[in-house]
């Protein structure tokens, strides 16, 4: 295995979405936030030695904080960045969703939205076409404006209408989007006013094929389910991973769950069931983050405390699924926190017959080193790409030189 530093000197980058993606022609791209001119702004870097050293490049220069960075790399190795921040519009004083793409300079930013309501947690996704898919939870839409719900827009050659996944009188968070083979659209989040248990966040799905089809529940108990992570599989099947109380034998704490949906759910997997929180003790939130290679094995990252001998630290932990769960590993072990893991994958671009996001074997991520202050990568020791794409290296700025688009 490998760790290396993207970049000093981050802030932790809570989103749920993606952070870390690969072109076509090998170059990894992450995307973190840092401290510049006063605010919080959104930066991207590249890698072109496997992750060994980083070019930086900052993408936004407002006055006013951004949040919640994640990317997507298209077919042609174009990048696109969606996020929430201030500063930007015409309401300029609340966060709104904006996106930025990199052809060969960093293009024009265009506002996913623009209005006077707090918009936050955006995820997005391509599909098999290059289109951008984009889902997050905003206030000031359809009845329900009081509460966040969550919302869908497309871009194709420009931003298409946008579409309420949900509308109802009960705050929706945690949106995550993925998309399958055929264009279908699958997006999971957690929320109350669901089911029979309406009262705590219980993890939601829904699919949109030429229209959004009926809601489904994932789970539907009595204690709060959190931060749902999505991807599908070479089969179109949907892996979902989340962290909730209420289950197993350590019912009083959170653990990290799975569940799997071929035609219907099957049934829920613990992957962990122990004394100590894991992602979030319900007041601090960490992450995790769940992936499929290209043998359709589970790669599912967290950080959770109780872990090594740093046990009142979050570390990060790492379990792979193949017919059955194998052993957990624990990949870090220090004496202060490490947050919100990002495992790379992505079903689309495919080039030349290549799904350039999804390793044939193991597996790769970001996370935020809060001690160290830091953005860092970890690369399994089994990290494998298909083949078939020939690594095409191209200038790079010198090192310590922000490029400024």
């Amino acid at each position: 295995m490998a760790i290396y530093t993207v970049a000093s000197s981050t802030v932790a980058n809570s989103t749920l979405g993606r952070t870390l993606a690969r072109a076509p022609d090998g170059r990894l791209w992450a995307v973190y936030l840092k401290s510049a001119g006063g605010y919080n702004q959104v930066f991207a870097a590249y890698s072109d030695n496997g992750g060994q050293t980083w070019t930086e490049e900052q993408v936004t220069a407002a006055s006013g904080n951004q949040a919640l960075p994640t990317l997507a790399v298209n077919s042609l190795g174009e990048v696109i960045v969606a996020w929430t921040g201030q500063g930007w519009g015409t309401n300029t004083t609340y966060n709104n969703i904006q996106y930025r793409k990199r052809t060969t300079s960093w293009q024009t930013q265009e506002a996913i939205t623009d209005i006077a309501n707090t918009q936050t947690s955006p995820s997005i996704a391509l599909g098999s076409s290059g289109n951008v898919h984009v889902v997050w939870s905003g206030l000031g839409w359809g009845t329900n404006t009081a509460y966040y719900n969550i919302q869908y827009r497309k871009r194709t050659t420009s931003w298409q209408t946008q579409e309420a996944i949900t509308d109802v009188a009960n705050t929706q968070t945690d949106p995550s989007i993925a998309l399958g083979s055929s264009g279908n659209v699958h997006v999971v989040w957690s929320g109350p006013g669901w089911g029979t248990n309406t009262g705590v966040n219980n993890i939601q799905y829904r699919k949109r094929t030429t229209s959004w089809q009926t809601q489904e529940a994932i789970t539907d108990v009595a204690s709060k389910q959190y931060l749902p992570s999505i991807v599908l599989d070479s089969s179109d099947n949907v892996h979902v991973a989340w962290t909730g109380r209420g289950w197993g034998t350590n019912t009083l704490r959170y653990n990290i769950q799975y569940r799997k949906r071929t035609t219907a759910w099957q049934t829920q997997e613990a992957v962990t069931d122990v004394a100590s929180h894991q992602s979030t003790d319900g007041i601090t939130f960490c992450g995790l983050s769940i992936a499929l290679d290209s043998s359709d094995n589970v790669h599912l990252a967290w950080t959770g405390l109780g872990w090594g001998t740093n046990t009142a630290y979050y570390n990060i932990q790492y379990r792979k699924r193949t017919t059955s769960w194998q052993t957990q590993e624990g990949l870090t072990d220090t004496a202060s926190d490490q947050q919100w893991p990002h495992l790379i994958w992505a079903l689309h671009p495919t080039v030349s017959g290549t799904k350039t996001n999804v390793p044939s074997a193991g597996y790769a991520f970001t996370w935020d080193d809060t001690g160290a202050a830091a953005t860092k990568i970890y690369l399994s020791a089994d990290l494998a790409w298909p083949s078939g794409l020939a690594y095409q290296p191209r200038p790079t700025a010198a090192v310590g030189s922000p490029l400024i688009f």
